[in-house]
């Protein structure tokens, strides 16, 4: 036996025809939705032989699909019949008088970690929509065993979308979890539609009629696995293993890349704008210089980026995915997050220029001054550090354990601080004089403040610590 013609599969016509050759003629085979291939048939195989297709017959067909597809199962109505050696083959004459042979259940059970992932996508404020060419029933099934469909959520069918106008639709789109029976044509309507009613749309697909959808959604992702090339190419992600809880797992990647560098940013110019306040205040109020350029440059080079460094790689918090979507428009510094920024730029510089003024009025000669002022920047700015691995929890509950780069960075800036005011040959270089223990004693107490400051900014002003989807 040899296949003679096939007459492939599309999400609109929802068949497929094969014709093959054998030595005794020609035999049709057709596979599809049920009721689309029950359209083709004038007849009905029972008992091993052939009968007229009744109204009844094909009530009940559809109703034994339905059942099977109330179960989760694929359903496909398989048809055939035979033709003479030399009939033509046209579409249309082979897809005509077909015999009903019965149907078939297929089950693909979703994977385990894709409702984990379903679960974790609602619970960060995400809305997963499943966009299906089954069955109205199969993917209610399935959309209820994975948790995208809730109790009393609707379902959608292709011929209900194609009778609403795009105003009808941008109306019901946010009541929809599943569409069924849908075409090419469709998808990209509904993506359209989201998209109209300003939200962020990921469109997932793996065919060459998911490429338009794709190319229209904010991000396409294509499969890796099974995906065509014309889908690989008309997205903007591919994911190789074909597994939905990689996409969220990659939101999740995104949104702790985003936090880190909000953190570090914060970090960065809270320091930075406290040690420029250092100096022009201090010689605005007729003080010394505080710091020299060489003593500058070292806490910049050590102290700022040796944490920054730490603080980037920040994982995950536990409770990163329970936080809604940003708006995509919003700054990386927000209201909250430059007041916060500013709040502990301008702690710092103030108790820095206040330990000055105490050492410099208790007549300490301007080498051990400049040391204090050296010393205590650098000790505000690693409470500052650790400070800022969370913009919502307290300083007090951070486990040290969860990030060793960050530990790691802030003990190299505190031995090179030490270095420079210890080591001879280094004091001779930075021009700094050897402290106290009761001068470090009051030097860890003022940076402390730093963290009062931050842990009422935290219960008071930022966003971050409100911004809960649950």
């Amino acid at each position: 036996v040899s296949e003679v013609v096939e007459f492939p599969f599309d999400s609109e016509m929802r068949r497929m025809t094969t014709v093959h050759r054998s030595p005794e003629g020609l035999t049709v085979s057709m596979k599809g939705a049920p009721e689309t291939v029950l359209q083709f048939c004038a007849k009905i195989m029972r008992n091993g032989s052939e009968e007229t297709i009744t109204f009844e017959d094909r009530r009940s067909a559809l109703a034994a699909a339905d059942r099977m597809a109330g179960q989760g199962l694929r359903v496909l109505a398989l048809a055939w019949k035979e033709m003479a050696a030399g009939a033509t083959l046209e579409r249309e004459g082979v897809e005509t008088d077909l015999i009903f042979l019965g149907l078939v259940g297929m089950m693909d059970p979703p994977r385990e970690e894709a409702k984990e992932a379903i679960r974790i996508c609602k619970a960060a404020g995400i809305k997963p929509v499943m966009i299906t060419g089954d069955h109205k029933l199969t993917a209610s099934a399935i959309g209820k065993e994975l948790g995208i469909l809730a109790e009393g959520g609707r379902v959608l069918e292709g011929t209900e979308l194609e009778k609403m106008e795009d105003g009808e639709l941008l109306d019901v789109i946010d009541e929809v979890s599943i569409f069924a029976r849908n075409t090419a044509e469709h998808k990209v309507r509904i993506v359209e539609a989201f998209r109209g009613k300003g939200h962020v749309v990921a469109m997932t697909g793996d065919g060459v009629n998911d490429a338009p959808a794709l190319r229209a959604a904010d991000i396409g992702i294509a499969m890796g696995k099974t995906g065509t090339e014309v889908s690989k190419e008309a997205s903007d992600m591919v994911i190789t293993d074909d597994n939905f809880a990689t996409i969220v797992a990659a939101v999740e990647e995104g949104r702790r890349i985003y936090a880190n560098i909000r953190k570090a940013s914060s970090y960065l110019l809270s320091c930075n704008f406290a040690e420029v306040m250092t100096i022009f205040l201090g010689v605005m109020l007729g003080l010394p210089v505080p710091l020299l350029a060489l003593q500058i440059l070292w806490i910049n080079i050590v102290t700022d980026e040796f944490p920054a460094i730490g603080l980037s790689v920040e994982p995950a918090h536990s409770d990163l995915m329970m936080r809604k979507p940003r708006n995509p428009a919003e700054p990386i510094l927000t209201r909250g997050l430059f007041l916060y920024t500013l709040g502990i730029s301008a702690v710092i510089f103030i108790g820095t220029l206040g330990l000055y003024a105490l050492s410099l009025k208790e007549g300490v000669s301007i080498e051990q001054s400049r040391t204090t002022v050296f010393a205590a920047l650098v000790i505000f700015e690693l409470y500052n550090a650790y400070n800022s691995r969370s913009l919502r929890d307290s300083f007090f509950k951070m486990d040290p354990r969860t990030n060793k780069k960050l530990i790691a960075g802030l003990a190299a800036s505190l031995v090179g601080l030490l270095a420079a005011i210890y080591i001879p040959f280094m004091q001779t270089l930075f021009k700094t004089a050897p402290l106290k223990v009761e001068s470090w004693i009051v030097i860890l107490v003022a940076a402390s403040t730093v963290v009062v400051v931050a842990e009422i900014f935290k219960r008071w002003e930022l966003p971050e610590r409100r911004a809960r989807t649950r």
